[in-house]
């Protein structure tokens, strides 16, 4: 028993302590169909019509502590807006990637980064860090609101499912150590 307590202590450290922890995922991404003509250096017809496509990026720390300098790499630079608007250093690596550091983010705050691109593809989002964790890409969905009333109905009836399966196995204890007989 004496070694199950520092045991059970560590355990107990490692599993409460606050930690930083980034999740990074794609609310959307369009392309706009842009109908006007391109034209090249010399004015001559490259294309009869033109593309913007835009992408939003979430980064948030969904931990219970700050991370700090939170590195965003993405393939190389475009037309890039930042919300909520914070200052942020930029950088470039000798392969000509774009990277954003920020000085941190607290625990639940977001940081949405929206690309845009003119007729080019848009550039990929290659990583996100901090000096506590690296960022875990998650997928985003959409999904209809369920009205409150609905959900109070759902938390009722599984508390109330909980309360009948521990009273259950409370009563087929109380069976097996005491050879009481089971009435419900």
């Amino acid at each position: 028993m004496s070694l199950f307590v520092p045991f059970l202590a560590w355990l107990i450290n490692i599993k409460l302590k606050p930690t930083a922890q980034l999740s990074v995922g794609t609310l959307h991404q369009f392309t706009f169909l842009i109908q006007e003509p391109l034209y090249n250096a010399k004015g001559e017809l490259t294309s009869q019509c033109q593309t913007a496509h835009t992408q939003s990026i979430i980064i948030k720390n969904t931990g219970k502590d700050t991370a700090t300098n939170i590195e965003a790499v993405i393939n190389w630079k475009t037309i890039i807006n930042i919300w909520p608007i914070r200052s942020y250093e930029e950088k470039s690596d000798k392969d000509g990637r774009y990277i954003m550091i920020f000085n941190s983010l607290s625990p639940k705050e977001e940081i949405r980064v929206e690309l845009l691109s003119i007729n080019k593809d848009l550039p990929a989002l290659i990583t996100v860090r901090a000096n506590e964790c690296i960022g875990q890409n998650i997928l985003m969905n959409y999904y209809p609101v369920v009205p409150v009333w609905k959900v109070r109905i759902l938390v009722t009836l599984a508390f109330f499912g909980l309360a009948a399966a521990i009273y259950s196995g409370v009563i087929f204890i109380q069976f097996l150590v005491l050879k009481t007989p089971i009435v419900l």
